[in-house]
């Protein structure tokens, strides 16, 4: 008999995610307003929350689902990063060489990484390199955004009732992911994924991370890597395993390939989003929606017998979109 789950998180129940005027673009822009070119999908929505509109014109350079470890600057891009007027990147190195050509660009005008604002007993090391994911930790990604905005070109919309309102909504999403992972079975709380994209989630809210590759998408993943995954999806009866939505899901493919699924019953999971954002038709266009579907779809996961995996439709966070949800402007890209 199948089991229904059901989790209450009062915030979310009542939430509107407040995106009149929150628009932000991928690649075209105009001179009319101050502009702000920046890297990925995340940064740029992020800000489209925080600073007027009708001051500043935020866009980026990677579009929906693009991985950023991999991402290669065109001529068009770097046409964008000599028109643009303030860059922003995460840092950390996540954009590879396109962190080195902004570096180089833009010498001559503000560029700041979020990388930047954070403190170094904070960050998570890995063979002595910084994990560079750290947005999936929602305090620290909304702390480095509050010191981003006391820079001299944003400080005085640092305290507008627009960017406080989207601070405290942060605020909230980070309460309220934490009561849903806690409600996830203390040995069922681990996580195994394509990549190593979420491991400041996993120390924030008390999972332990598994993954194939390291925290860049471009390190390789070998036999060795698939074993050790497997043992542990055997010895703690890990239901189930999840792909992520910038990449392929061979690596999972692969994994899943060298279990005896009359031993363990062992399911692919639902995409989530590590590196960027989606399309508005798939539903994780802004942070808070990808943060919100992300721990649905692990909580769902990890918080049921094997037999209830599939086609299961439990929705925790309840967000609602106002009635001007934020622009999409992906296919107009002109890179």
């Amino acid at each position: 008999m199948r089991r229904s789950v059901t989790y209450k998180i009062s915030f979310f129940t009542t939430l509107i995610v407040l995106m009149n005027s929150c628009d932000f673009k991928y690649g075209h822009h105009t001179k009319e307003k101050t502009q702000v070119l920046c890297t990925t999908g995340i940064i740029a929505e992020c800000l489209a929350n925080l600073l007027p509109s009708e001051k500043f014109e935020i866009f980026s350079l990677m579009g929906p689902g693009v991985d950023p470890h991999s991402y290669k600057a065109t001529y068009g891009d770097i046409r964008k990063i000599r028109d643009a007027d303030i860059l922003i990147s995460n840092g950390l190195y996540l954009e590879g060489k396109l962190e080195d050509i902004f570096l180089q660009l833009g010498k001559d005008k503000p560029h700041y990484m979020l990388g930047d604002f954070i403190n170094d007993n904070q960050l998570i090391y890995q063979q002595g390199q910084k994990d560079p994911h750290i947005w999936h930790d929602v305090a620290l990604w909304s702390n480095a955004l509050k010191a981003l905005i006391q820079v001299d070109e944003f400080k005085g919309y640092a305290n507008s009732e627009r960017s406080m309102r989207y601070l405290s909504q942060l605020d909230s999403l980070d309460n309220s992911i934490q009561k849903l992972i806690n409600s996830i079975p203390i040995k069922k709380r681990i996580l195994v994924t394509s990549h190593d994209a979420f491991s400041y989630y996993g120390k924030r809210y008390g999972l332990e991370i598994a993954a194939l590759q390291g925290f860049s998408t471009l390190a390789e993943f070998g036999i060795g890597d698939i074993k050790r995954i497997r043992e542990l999806v055997l010895k703690n009866e890990i239901p189930v395993v999840f792909p992520e939505h910038s990449l392929s899901d061979r690596s999972m493919r692969a994994l899943l390939s060298g279990i005896d699924q009359s031993q363990l019953k062992v399911s692919m999971g639902e995409q989530l989003y590590s590196d960027a954002l989606s399309t508005v038709d798939e539903g994780s266009h802004s942070y808070i929606l990808m943060l919100s579907n992300n721990t649905n779809t692990i909580t769902n996961g990890l918080s049921v017998k094997h037999k209830d995996i599939e086609n299961r439709s439990v929705s925790h966070f309840k967000v609602l979109e106002s009635s001007s949800p934020l622009r999409n402007v992906a296919r107009n890209l002109s890179i």
